[in-house]
């Protein structure tokens, strides 16, 4: 049963229409289910400071996750991997160098990130003030940091398996994102209090990561570091994401300002606002 299960999920859709419906769908159930989550920790939290520091921890990481991984995006990468799929050494060749330049460049930030973590905090969110929520805050964001390199991991090993059609595996992902997030809400926060809230998006994160790597070593197409880097593959790379870059990184620097300004606000504001943005993000999504 599970192995038929497995090779349900992980057959080829050859289609165009196929793909697109297939993702639309597991894009509605993602969205609906990240409704369910915001309605839990609504239910569990209300307006309250537990949630603006909840929703303050993301602002860092995400920041550094739309600088990093947009360059590694589905959308950049298939179109280069289709081009030299038929050529598995050079198809390793591309992956393994566009993975290392990745890793170094996100964990060289998010090192430096964890270091001067306090003070960057200080600067973009001033209107959290107590020490208590303070210390949750750095500890938080601190925790998130893992998220822009395990959701960059999974959206190069996601543009692997897209390249090879297998669009199920690709399109449940964001579902089991989700699901962490949930249990981090139902059965973390009751035995680790604040910090089983950010442990359930790690859980969320890692979910969203392994469920391709099956396929991924199946096909011998797991990404390693090397040295003998494709310049050329990581140039092409840049090149055809810079542009959504700078979009998504003006974006993102807009919702962070909106977000420091709603710190200076009552308690609750920045939940509020979090509510928000997330709402109108589910149809803009689908």
């Amino acid at each position: 049963m599970v192995k038929r299960l497995f090779g349900f999920v992980g057959r080829e859709v050859n289609g165009l229409h196929e793909a697109a419906y297939l993702l639309a769908i597991f894009t509605i159930f993602a969205q609906l289910l990240s409704l369910i989550r915001d309605r839990l920790l609504a239910h569990h939290f209300g307006a309250s400071a537990i949630l603006d520091v909840y929703y303050a921890s993301f602002r860092i990481p995400d920041l550094i996750f739309i600088i990093v991984t947009t360059f590694v995006s589905a959308a950049v990468l298939i179109p280069i991997f289709s081009q030299a799929i038929d050529d598995q050494e050079k198809f390793k060749k591309i992956i393994n160098s566009v993975f290392t330049v990745f890793i170094s460049l996100t964990v060289v930030i998010c090192v430096l990130t964890f270091i001067f973590t306090p003070y960057i905090l200080k600067f973009v969110l001033p209107g959290i003030t107590d020490p208590v929520y303070q210390k949750y805050l750095i500890d938080m964001t601190r925790i998130l940091l893992l998220s822009p390199l395990f959701l960059g991991i999974s959206q190069l090993l996601g543009g692997i398996v897209q390249a090879y059609r297998r669009f199920f595996i690709y399109a449940i992902s964001p579902i089991l994102y989700n699901v962490g997030v949930v249990v981090g809400v139902i059965f973390f926060y009751p035995n680790f209090g604040i910090y089983g809230l950010v442990y359930g998006v790690v859980l969320g994160v890692i979910l969203h990561l392994i469920i391709q790597l099956p396929f991924i070593s199946s096909k011998k197409a797991l990404p390693r570091i090397t040295f003998k880097i494709d310049w050329q593959a990581v140039k092409s790379v840049v090149t055809l994401s810079l542009p959504r870059a700078l979009a998504l990184t003006s974006s993102q620097i807009t919702t962070l300002v909106l977000f420091s300004i709603s710190s200076t606000l009552a308690v609750g504001s920045i939940t509020i606002f979090g509510f928000a943005n997330n709402l109108q993000s589910v149809p803009l999504s689908i």
